[in-house]
């Protein structure tokens, strides 16, 4: 999917909650809510549908020790703005890389990763009446919380909640295309997440909600102008799927 491509420039729900005690996990998750748009200052506000898609894994290489990767992103239905007019439909896409290592912490039942790394993230924006596109693309550090609270566990099924808490700072450039001129700025990131997960032997499926927000600062100037403090965010219904090795 192109809008999908387009923000893939990097934060999977429910399924990073999952740790192995020397071992690993790989997941994919796929979902679809709302993604909301605001410019301060300005009417260009608003929500529409969208769809999010995530892919990673995660090893542990010692019994408290691991690391990992994380690719996701959601992209908007291509009516955003469409209250305003004809001439200033456009749609939105943001996409995200996280390099992490991993750190747990907790009983092996009830597991509590703290993971830390770096991520480079892209969003854009794109009008769709001439196909100018708006682009923020930022990197920086990253923490994230991801609890697995067990609530009941057999021979072959385990039964958790997964919870994600994480929280990101970055560096920004922003760019337009056609190119003119670049901008310098800078962001905030939050996500949290909580689901419920089915573990049946090794394989695992979560079904849970995700809201991920971005804000970015209103830029420096440059050749006479600025870009303004914009917000990003999308919530929605996440379905995760993965196993364990």
């Amino acid at each position: 999917m192109r809008k999908i491509s387009l923000l893939l420039s990097i934060p999977a729900l429910l399924s990073s909650a999952c740790t192995t005690t020397h071992g690993a996990n790989g997941y994919v998750a796929f979902g679809g809510g709302s993604m909301e748009h605001k410019t301060n200052g300005s009417n260009l506000d608003d929500k529409t549908s969208a769809g999010y898609f995530a892919l990673g894994g995660e090893a542990m290489f010692t019994e408290n020790v691991g690391g990992g990767v994380r690719l996701e992103g959601s992209a908007s239905d291509d009516d955003l703005f469409a209250d305003l007019g004809p001439t200033t439909v456009g749609e939105a896409a943001d996409g995200e890389l996280f390099f992490h290592g991993t750190a747990r912490f907790g009983e092996e039942q009830s597991p509590l990763p703290l993971r830390f790394g770096f991520f480079f993230r892209g969003y854009t924006l794109q009008d769709n009446a001439d196909g100018d596109e708006l682009s923020w693309s930022s990197f920086g550090p990253r923490l994230e919380f991801a609890p697995d609270i067990q609530l009941a566990q057999s021979d072959e099924f385990r039964w958790s909640l997964p919870l994600r808490f994480g929280l990101g700072v970055g560096l920004t450039t922003i760019e337009t295309s056609p190119a003119t001129e670049e901008w310098d700025t800078t962001m905030t990131q939050y996500d949290l997440g909580l689901a419920t997960r089915f573990q049946f032997s090794k394989v695992f499926l979560d079904v849970g909600y995700l809201l991920r927000h971005t804000n970015y600062s209103e830029s420096d100037e440059t050749a006479g102008f600025t870009i303004r403090e914009a917000d990003a965010t999308f919530s929605g219904l996440v379905f995760t799927f993965g196993a364990k090795f």
